[in-house]
């Protein structure tokens, strides 16, 4: 695979569990990738914007501050749990 083939993901994005990107695939800074979504070969969200589904439907959001601010929390929480995960587990024999 040549570069011209890679996955460009920006900054700021959230990408679901289990989704799969193609090749050619470009996600644009602060976009969401959906959990299970399907990217096909060449698909574009662009920056602020949500690519959900199988295959995915990308659509930007109707108020782009909103959802970026949604975002920001989101990621905020999913970094607050890890680390709260991680100093609550036991080791069990």
């Amino acid at each position: 695979m040549s570069d011209a083939d890679a996955v460009v993901v920006e900054d700021r994005c959230l990408i679901g569990s289990m989704s799969t990107s193609l090749q050619r695939v470009v996600v644009g800074t602060g976009s969401l990738v959906g959990a299970t979504a399907l990217l096909t070969e060449g698909t574009v969200v662009p920056p602020r914007s949500r690519g959900l589904g199988a295959p995915a439907a990308v659509a930007p959001h109707p108020d782009p501050d909103a959802f970026a601010e949604g975002l920001r929390r989101g990621v905020a929480t999913y970094v607050a749990n890890a680390a709260r995960y991680r100093s609550d587990m036991e080791r069990i024999d």
